[in-house]
Order: C-alpha cells, then structure tokens, then sequence
C-alpha cells in the first residue's frame, strides 16, 4: 500500500541476506537487520494467519492466491 508516492513499509535489501524495515511515516530510521530467512518465516506466518482470519471472519478463501499454500 503507498502512500502519496512511497510505500507505507517496505523492506528494503541492504546487503544479500541484510534487509531493514522503513516506512513512509517513520520518525527515526531503525537500524535494526532482519536476516531473509527471518523475514520470510515473518511474511508467511502473517500470509496464514490472514488467510485464516479471512476465512473465518468473511468466509473468503484466499489461498488459490498464493503459489506456497
């Protein structure tokens, strides 16, 4: 999702397994490193539980969505 011209988070790669979070609306940049395998363990336990919320809240079945069901 953006906001004006720049997304609200994003994940930017600052080395090869090296990301850190920025946001639009950050008061201070964080210098916290998210290691990729840590991120993505992160993405797809949020992706579950999305997909899980939805089904049971809107009885919408995302998941022919995702290539990793």
């Amino acid at each position: 999702m953006d906001y004006e011209d720049e997304p609200i988070l994003a994940f930017v790669n600052e080395q090869e397994d090296i990301w850190r979070l920025r946001s639009v609306w950050e008061v201070f940049p964080s210098n916290n490193e998210i290691k990729l395998t840590v991120l993505t363990e992160i993405a797809q336990h949020y992706i579950n539980k999305l997909k899980c919320e939805l089904k049971k809240n809107f009885n919408l079945d995302i998941s022919s969505l995702f290539l990793n069901k």
